[in-house]
């Protein structure tokens, strides 16, 4: 019995022990990637990787956030920007759930602001700029100041850019932050840039450069300096300076595995070369960059590529050239969303795994069910705005070169194909009116509600004016009483009153013209609307379905896309109410919702 008991707590002293150096370890890489991640950010993310399963076996939340966080900013600078968003919103997602650390979550917000500009959504990355500015982080206040700094450029509002930017300046070298003074000055070059102020821009671009050479590292933000230096003197048309520069920046970007920044670097020269009237090197250049784009996994940049050489082959009337370019543009959007879609299917399978895991380990079914069920929502929502957001491109190209296609080959197709071409055009442009509903339904909870008072009466009235075209044609009767004014936000309000007057004044009997009333009545904790019709109705079985998404109950002779009444519904239950109908077929529908007080 003794020796029973003495094997346990050896066993239990050598479990101990062996946590507490993997714990070491896991404290001396995570060091390790935080001074090298710039300077060598491939063995940052290799110990980066090695780390996450350490940190897994230990079950130290706060350690695998900061990985993923470490992971899918390296991710970005690398060019892997989807890689980098799976990591950042791992980061997010274990955050909301275990850690309350307001300085690592400025820090994941920040991340993913980045990713958000390297994608050009700069809305969306202002917004989280600001909320990781929020958090009053001292130690990231002046990289969000250059970060902010950044996205007003691209949005050409200079005044607010230069304002963070010097004072940003300012405050990096009271502290004598020479790392942070790189970044100040090469986007106060920028700026100059922006605004075609070259001899300014250059002057700082060089200073920049010259920091970076007093101090070790910064190798990718060397390789930019040297890249704007080369675009500025391209746009001096001072080419034979500028091809040399981007020869610097080359050197720099093979030398330490820039792979993003060498296939743009190639593409640079080759639009340079062409400005030389060199055509042959153009192609060549171009052809090098699509080479390691493809060896590297860099889609967009490819698409970049692609695009140049359709635009010139267009510009010289090739028009079999620029064809056979925009062919691969499109494919290549194609396989580019195919990839999001089997990546975002595989992220979700991963995070099933690791749920079942923690299910074992914890015993806390009913709680984890939940946070399933939220994740997987969450989820398919991304995905769903993925679908939405992204099919819709190249939706566009084939809508645009459908109708191309039908002017140039006018005079040669019959009557047959012009219709299969006008069958075409106009099934692109209804399934891009249902992307853009279904982006709407996939978004429109997601943003902050700013809520003020809101007089309904006056919404009613502008959505009457709004449809008067309508109104006229139909012949249609708008009886409202006065109705009250409610703390909700307008552009939420007026949607949903719009969505259900449009449809009272589109489902009508023939020969009769539509008679809508809307009234409210006040209850102790929510006011409720309702708006009533003399249309069509609605049959008993379909009351229940016409709130999911995509139901259209006769899509032979009527128009939609079966997706407003559910954005309806989101509306209605993001103020706290619901959305019902009552209804009998032949004689009308009366549509009521409810709002919070």
């Amino acid at each position: 019995m003794n020796q029973k008991k003495e094997l346990t707590e050896q066993l239990n002293e050598n479990n101990e022990t062996s946590a507490e150096a993997t714990r070491e370890r896991l404290v001396e890489h995570l060091n390790f990637i935080a001074e090298n991640r710039r300077n060598a950010p491939n063995k940052a993310i290799e110990a980066a990787n090695y780390s996450l399963v350490l940190a897994r076996s230990l079950n130290d939340k706060h350690s695998e956030c900061r990985l993923h966080n470490y992971i899918g900013g390296i991710s970005l600078q690398k060019g892997n920007l989807n890689l980098g968003k799976q990591h950042l919103f791992d980061a997010l997602s274990i955050y909301s759930k275990y850690l309350e650390d307001l300085d690592l979550l400025a820090r994941i917000k920040m991340s993913i602001g980045s990713y958000y500009f390297d994608v050009d959504d700069f809305e969306k990355s202002l917004l989280y700029f600001f909320q990781a500015l929020n958090y009053d982080s001292k130690s990231l206040k002046t990289a969000l100041y250059n970060n902010i700094a950044s996205v007003y450029l691209k949005l050409n509002q200079y005044e607010e850019a230069f304002e963070y930017l010097f004072e940003g300046l300012s405050i990096s070298e009271e502290l004598n932050d020479n790392d942070r003074r790189i970044f100040f000055l090469y986007n106060i070059g920028s700026a100059y840039h922006y605004r075609k102020e070259y001899l300014n821009a250059i002057n700082y671009y060089h200073q920049t450069a010259e920091a970076i050479e007093k101090i070790n590292g910064y190798q990718y933000m060397k390789c930019l300096c040297l890249i704007q230096i080369a675009i500025v003197n391209s746009d001096l048309k001072i080419y034979e300076s500028s091809l040399k520069y981007f020869d610097k920046a080359l050197d720099v970007s093979v030398k330490h595995n820039l792979f993003r920044e060498e296939v743009k670097i190639l593409r640079h020269i080759g639009e340079t070369k062409l400005l030389l009237e060199d055509v042959s090197a153009f192609i060549e250049f171009h052809n090098k960059s699509i080479t390691k784009s493809k060896s590297h996994d860099l889609p967009q940049e490819i698409l970049k590529s692609y695009e140049n050489l359709k635009a010139y082959y267009e510009k010289q009337y090739a028009f079999e050239s620029a064809y056979r370019y925009a062919i691969k543009v499109i494919e290549l959007q194609k396989n580019v969303f195919t990839k999001e879609r089997d990546d975002k299917i595989a992220n979700i399978a991963d995070e099933k795994k690791r749920e079942v895991e923690l299910l074992e380990q914890k015993n806390q079914h009913i709680e984890s069910q939940n946070k399933t069920l939220e994740r997987t929502n969450q989820m398919l929502e991304e995905f769903a705005y993925v679908v939405a957001h992204d099919l819709r491109e190249p939706l566009r190209s084939i809508i645009s070169f459908t109708g191309l296609l039908e002017k140039r080959n006018k005079e040669r197709f019959d009557s047959e194909s012009m219709v299969y071409m006008s069958f075409i055009v106009k099934s692109g442009k209804h399934m891009n009116a249902l992307l853009s509903d279904l982006l709407e339904y996939t978004t429109i909870d997601k943003k902050e509600i700013e809520r003020h008072a809101v007089n309904t009466d006056e919404v009613v009235s502008d959505i009457n004016f709004l449809l008067s075209a309508s109104i006229e044609q139909t012949n249609a009767v708008i009886n409202f009483d006065s109705l009250p004014i409610i703390n909700a936000n307008e552009t939420h309000i007026k949607q949903l009153f719009q969505q259900l007057i449009h449809n009272a004044m589109k489902f009508t009997r023939k020969g009769i013209s539509p008679i809508i009333k809307i009234t409210s009545i006040e209850k102790s904790k929510y006011i409720e609307f309702s708006i009533q019709d003399n249309g069509i109705g609605i049959a008993p079985v379909y009351l229940d379905k016409i709130f999911k998404i995509f139901n259209r109950l006769d899509k032979k002779n009527y128009t939609g896309t079966g997706i407003g009444l559910a954005i309806c519904q989101k509306i209605a239950q993001m103020y706290g109410g619901n959305i019902w109908v009552e209804s009998v077929e032949g004689e009308g529908s009366t549509f009521y919702f409810t709002v919070e007080k």
